[in-house]
């Protein structure tokens, strides 16, 4: 299985027929006033493959990169993920609800893994909100 996309959002489920429903989704920026802050959301992930491994088990991770190039903090531990074997897509959505503390501002990341292999990792940009308008 591969990534196919990755993005957050505000808030976001999926029903047990792969369908998803978003809002506020697309953001890669979050400003806060003071420091630390929690960033809280949610990260819509679509894994696809062919149709002939359904059913089959894979392990799911995220974690945060931090600006200094460490991983931090394990959101999704290694969790098994499997497409239903009657299910007639090859795609599987995964939501994964977010709570992450944020020491400082800088330029973070989720780290995607799957079966142990680092897919992508998505930006996140963490700023200190402006006085400005």
């Amino acid at each position: 299985m591969e990534l196919d996309f990755a993005f957050l959002a505000s808030h976001a489920e999926v029903s047990d027929k792969g369908k998803f429903n978003v809002l506020g989704g697309g953001f890669n920026v979050v400003e806060s006033s003071r420091f630390p802050c929690r960033v809280a959301g949610a990260l819509v992930m679509r894994f696809v493959g062919p149709t002939s491994g359904a059913g089959q088990e894979h392990t799911a991770a995220v974690a945060v990169l931090s600006p200094d190039g460490t991983r931090k903090e394990v959101i999704l531990r290694p969790t098994a993920i499997k497409r239903k074997a009657d299910f007639p897509t090859s795609g599987l959505v995964v939501v994964v609800q977010l709570s992450i503390d944020v020491p400082a501002p800088g330029d973070y990341g989720l780290i995607i893994a799957l079966d142990g292999n680092d897919l992508k990792t998505l930006p996140l940009y963490l700023r200190k909100e402006s006085d400005e308008g």
